[in-house]
């Protein structure tokens, strides 16, 4: 019996903690190691030669509920876009905001001139979530491509020219950009940093291999008519690029369209801006489980598995990896502590040649914010360990338990049925 528990405990630590490492040190390792083979120049496009298929008429549309702080800067960074005027429209498509957005909006946008691109405030009448807001949008709009963010995010200004090019190739049926915090300062936020740069290595990879597992709601372009936004769906962004993946087309990633955003600087905002998120990632595995079940190519296969669908299950993973290692070392602790010691060697292994290839790329990949002319705290860089190693390692661990718990909690919603589609804003990324 104790042999056999011995090797049904070694056994369950090894698998735990093996997917565990490839979810947050061997994935997103694999993917910079592979992103080496692609370069990027930060480059200004040259919008007076473009070809007609460089710049698709854009339809720009930034949902709104409750952004009076923001939206007055959005429509300022939104003019200032080096794509040429008359090939894009911006649509702020507000949802019944109650603290003045409307009138904000109106305000800014009394102020542009004949030489600014088209910009309209559209009303939505009532909150019914951001899909709707997004679907409310598309039927306002005239453009060959939709492009939606947010009301609280700031673009670099060649942004949209950057991703407008790559809908020349039909085979593109959406584009994905990079995400910077626009304020690193506290260690909650360079964590979100830190794991935003993980990302960005991912992405690159999985670029390389057909297609990015999705784009997020700060920038998210794809080919109008291909794809309305689902109203019922908890993250909408998700949910649209997997609908995209199913209808035969890619998303590619470009690292040079840059959009920042501030990041929610306590736990507890923390934790509710991510578990809507994570409740709408729990939601998109059930409705769409039976095309990403087939592994017909990368992107069902390694990328949307390791991206997306492993992270959902993690805290599980954690605590099987802990009852197994309690099982071993109970019967074999001299086994138990030797597997322990192999995994914290592999660990500190991989994680140190994830760090060197993530300092790589960024130095090839990442503009910064001055090149951009942006603002001095759009600081897109890692940032991160000048804080100091183990004050910074200890903000990773508590960024990393923040997020494990806010997986369980959102696990609890969904099964309870407690969760609407009605975004919830926090104060701390608007100020």
């Amino acid at each position: 019996m104790r042999e056999r528990l011995k090797k049904v405990g070694l056994a369950g630590f090894g698998v735990c903690t093996g997917l565990l490492g490839w979810q947050f040190v061997g994935y997103p390792l694999t993917m910079g190691l592979l992103a080496r083979a692609k370069g990027a120049t930060d480059e200004p496009p040259d919008t007076d030669n473009m070809s007609p298929s460089d710049t698709p008429f854009i339809t720009v549309i930034v949902p709104s509920y409750n952004e009076s702080s923001v939206v007055a800067k959005r429509v300022e960074n939104l003019r200032k876009q080096i794509y040429p005027n008359d090939r894009y429209e911006v649509l702020f498509v507000d949802s019944g905001s109650t603290d003045g957005t409307a009138d904000v909006l109106r305000d800014a946008l009394d102020d542009l001139g004949p030489d600014d691109p088209p910009m309209r405030l559209v009303e939505e009448g009532e909150r019914s979530g951001k899909a709707s807001a997004i679907n409310h949008g598309v039927d306002q709009g005239h453009g060959e491509v939709v492009l939606v963010t947010d009301a609280n995010s700031v673009f670099a200004p060649a942004t949209i020219a950057r991703v407008a090019p790559h809908f020349s190739n039909p085979t593109t049926g959406a584009v994905a950009g990079r995400l910077g915090v626009l304020d690193t300062g506290s260690s909650l936020t360079a964590s979100n940093q830190f794991y935003r740069d993980l990302e960005h290595m991912k992405a690159l990879g999985g670029a390389l291999l057909g297609s990015v597992s999705q784009f997020d709601g700060e920038l998210s372009a794809w080919r109008a008519g291909i794809v309305r936004a689902d109203e019922t769906s908890l993250s909408e962004d998700l949910d649209l690029s997997i609908r995209i993946h199913e209808a035969g087309y890619r998303i590619t990633y470009e690292p040079r369209a840059l959009v920042y955003e501030s990041e929610p600087d306590t736990v507890a905002e923390q934790i509710a801006s991510n578990k809507r998120r994570l409740i709408g990632t729990i939601q998109s595995l059930i409705r769409h489980w039976r095309y990403l079940v087939v592994p017909g190519d990368w992107y069902r296969a390694l990328v949307f598995p390791s991206r997306k669908a492993l992270p959902m299950f993690s805290p599980f993973l954690c605590l099987g990896s802990a009852v197994c290692f309690v099982v071993t070392l109970a019967v074999a602790p001299l086994a138990a502590l030797a597997a322990a010691l192999l995994v914290g060697i592999a660990g500190i292994g991989t994680f140190g040649a994830l760090l060197a290839v993530r300092d790589d790329l960024l130095a090839d990949t990442l503009p910064t914010a001055a090149s951009n002319d942006e603002p001095d705290e759009a600081d897109g860089g890692s940032g991160t360990e000048e804080n100091g190693g183990v004050r910074w390692l200890l903000g990773i661990a508590r960024y990393v338990a923040v997020i494990e718990y806010t997986i369980l909690l959102a696990w609890w919603d969904y099964l309870t049925g407690d969760y609407s589609v009605r975004w919830r804003k926090s104060a701390s990324d608007r100020e």
